[in-house]
């Protein structure tokens, strides 16, 4: 049964109407999955698109009118001129083509090399040209099983499949390593020899050029690891970095859960940070607020000053009971959290509050905030502290009381800016009382 570009090709001959020239390659694609290379050769004949050119060369290569050998040069050719001109997709598809010549001709370094540039070149390409993270390392680990069974490696023997990769490093075939680390890797017999391999994939992989973006698309991609959790804890660690760097958060936040202990070296109170700030950054948070109460009682030891920017960040994402939580918590730790701290964490109590729309109490901890070392302190955050009160006793309808403390801030202040803007609160809030007054007196008549 013809497809439907074979029958709008056919139709436009019958009708004497110009050929399309992208119907002339959606049947070409028709035929080459139909394994009818000559077909489309045919149909590709005469065309002048650029765009043709890597399917007409892919199709040249399987119809056998060019040797892999040949179609191998002349796409890496072809690939680097179009990433010349900043053409992305034709350059991936030319790579694709390259590798599947490689694969004619067994020459398994290009091959995976090519595979790699094509996905990292177009990874949203489809039809004749695709290529995924789970293509390029079944690849990997299929070329790699294949080195292993010509080198007489046992699965078992997780230090001569290391030595083995090591030996292809020294003697300048970096796939081919890569290739052996990933099959031992994947189909190692236990747990930590499998960490060990696929570790130091990683470190080969993202030393080079481009290898980092590909290292955390293939360790990102669900149908190959659909759990990054499960990866190894070495693993995890060496990808963090490069996760959080290039904004992969959601990969980040999987990588540290349940990754208790820091890397070698590490403090753990930071550690807890991190993983606490990604957790809640990346979706995850519930978890991330376990790690966030278990600092605050000091499991384990970490200041109020490092600890309060990532409960601020759990306000910010709007769960602003937990965030109460949190911080009444590092209040009443011992020892106390120094005064600085304590005041920006009354503050930010005030700030949960108001979240939860609780006006009075939020009021009450932005004066406490305002007031913690004087009654009397005009400094710059208690006046913070104290705009934020008035506003929330605004909101309580506590017009007297908001009123008094604008007064307050008025005398405070000799900017002439800021004295406009308070005078203009005060006006606003006399109205809004003076109404106040006169529905309390219509109602009391």
């Amino acid at each position: 049964m013809l497809g439907d570009a074979e029958r709008a090709l056919a139709y436009r001959r019958r009708s004497g109407k110009v050929e399309d020239w992208r119907t002339r390659e959606t049947a070409a694609e028709v035929a080459l999955e139909r394994n009818q290379p000559r077909r489309a050769v045919h149909l590709l004949s005469g065309l002048k698109q650029s765009a043709v050119r890597p399917l007409m060369l892919l199709a040249e290569l399987k119809a056998g009118i060019h040797s892999p050998h040949k179609v191998v040069v002349l796409a890496e050719r072809l690939a680097q001129a179009a990433e010349k001109r900043k053409d992305r997709q034709t350059a991936g598809r030319f790579q694709r083509v390259r590798a599947a010549a490689a694969a004619r001709d067994k020459n398994r370094e290009v091959q995976l090399s090519a595979l790699a540039d094509a996905l990292l070149l177009d990874p949203l390409d489809a039809g004749p040209f695709q290529v995924t993270p789970a293509l390029w390392w079944h690849s990997l680990v299929r070329i790699g099983l294949q080195l292993g069974n010509q080198r007489r490696l046992l699965l078992g023997d997780v230090q001569s499949w290391l030595q083995a990769a090591a030996a292809e490093n020294k003697a300048q075939h970096p796939m081919r390593a890569l290739a052996l680390l990933a099959a031992a890797g994947m189909r190692g017999p236990d747990t930590v020899g499998r960490g060990a391999c696929l570790a130091a994939f990683a470190q080969q992989l993202m030393a080079r050029a481009q290898g980092i973006p590909l290292a955390l698309t293939v360790f990102s991609d669900p149908d190959l690891f659909p759990q990054p959790s499960h990866l190894p804890g070495a693993l995890r660690y060496q990808l963090l970095e490069p996760a959080v760097s290039t904004g992969r958060i959601g990969f980040a936040s999987a990588l540290v859960a349940g990754l208790d202990q820091p890397p070698a070296g590490g403090d753990p109170g930071d550690w807890q940070l991190q993983r606490a700030r990604l957790l809640l950054l990346g979706g995850d948070t519930k978890s991330g607020i376990k790690v966030l109460l278990a600092l605050a009682h000091g499991q384990p030891a970490v200041s109020a000053q490092k600890l309060l920017p990532v409960v601020v960040d759990l306000e910010t994402l709007g769960d602003n009971r937990a965030a109460l939580g949190v911080l009444e918590d590092m209040l009443a730790a011992r020892p106390a959290p120094p005064p600085p701290q304590a005041r920006q964490i009354l503050y930010w109590i005030g700030k949960a509050y108001s979240g939860l729309g609780s006006p009075l109490n939020a009021a009450r901890s932005y004066l406490e905030a305002a007031t913690f070392n004087s009654p009397y302190a005009m400094d710059p955050w208690a006046q913070t502290a104290r705009y934020s009160a008035a506003s929330a006793l605004t909101t309580a309808g506590l017009y007297k009381d908001a009123l008094h403390i604008y007064r307050g801030l008025l005398n405070a202040t000799s900017d002439p800016i800021q004295q406009a803007q308070i005078k203009q609160k005060l006006a606003a809030l006399r109205t809004l009382a003076s109404r106040a007054n006169e529905k309390n007196n219509r109602l009391t008549h």
